[in-house]
């Protein structure tokens, strides 16, 4: 899910069980397309994980920005969520979209989304 306050985005993702996860890369793009790091969380074993992106750039209003995961393996490999997007507004207005629900079955990783 995707909180959106005046100055803040706050990214939420749940997961259910993980294995041989080293940690979650937050990335944001303001086209869907050219994404940059804007934050890393590590993987604790939790169900809910969040990541608060404090927007240093002056965006406008009905601005889109885009955010995905990018799930990192023990082993280096990594896979990507799905892409989301948040509208800025004017207002303080919250605007929730579901980032990722991953979920394990005999080893495999699975997203649920």
């Amino acid at each position: 899910k995707i909180q959106n306050s005046k100055f803040k985005i706050q990214n939420y993702w749940t997961v259910g069980v993980e294995i041989n996860l080293s940690h979650y890369v937050v990335q944001r793009s303001i086209n869907g397309k050219d994404f940059t790091t804007v934050g890393k969380v590590g993987a604790s074993g939790s169900i809910d994980y969040s990541f608060t992106d404090e927007l240093t750039t002056n965006y406008s209003p009905q601005t889109t920005l885009y955010y995905r995961l990018q799930i990192i393996d023990k082993d280096g490999s990594y896979t990507y969520s799905e892409i989301r997007s948040v509208e800025l507004s004017q207002k303080s207005v919250t605007s929730k979209v579901v980032l990722i629900r991953l979920f394990f079955l005999n080893n495999q990783k699975f997203a649920i989304l």
